[in-house]
């Protein structure tokens, strides 16, 4: 798992992101109580965030923002159709094989991880939990008994020339 790519990680990049000049919120600094239906005609979640008592910082604020939905949030990723291998029990097992195939950060606040998995199914219907820092909808994830060969995976094994972009750090200063 992807600790940088949790939902409580992206909202803190993105009360940083709002934040005044010179201010930057480290994890420690803050506590998020669980999202609810927001009061801002305008967003669709709010979340009540704390300084924690060794921070900077004291008292209280509200964060208005909209979660992403999973299914456009994979599309949006040209990730249409997401497959795994059957065999795992526990939608645990599962989320913890997406985090590493993904890069992800998927945790308890974002799925029940302890649901089981129908033996021999072929697919699951991953549903976001309402306490979700970032996620809202599902994400259907096909499950599929055998691994597809490279050579079906490959249509044309004649590769063009490869490609390396080259971007210089200076002069983007």
């Amino acid at each position: 798992m992807n600790a940088a790519k949790t939902g409580r990680s992206a909202l803190l990049a993105a009360l940083n992101a709002a934040a005044a000049e010179g201010v930057v919120f480290q994890a420690s600094d803050l506590d998020f109580a669980a999202p609810v239906a927001s009061t801002n005609p305008n967003r669709e979640v709010e979340v009540t965030y704390t300084a924690t008592p060794d921070s900077l910082f004291e008292g209280s604020a509200v964060a208005f923002y909209d979660r992403l939905d999973l299914t456009a949030w994979f599309a949006a990723a040209g990730i249409d159709t997401v497959e795994m291998l059957q065999g795992d029990t526990t939608v645990g097992d599962l989320v913890a094989k997406l985090n590493t195939r993904f890069d992800l950060g998927f945790n308890a606040d974002d799925f029940d991880l302890a649901a089981a998995i129908e033996v021999g199914s072929d697919s699951i219907v991953l549903e976001a939990l309402p306490g979700s820092f970032a996620f809202k909808g599902q994400l259907l994830v096909s499950l599929v008994v055998d691994k597809l060969p490279l050579t079906e995976a490959v249509v044309n094994p004649e590769l063009g020339g490869l490609q390396i972009e080259i971007v210089d750090s200076e002069a983007q200063a």
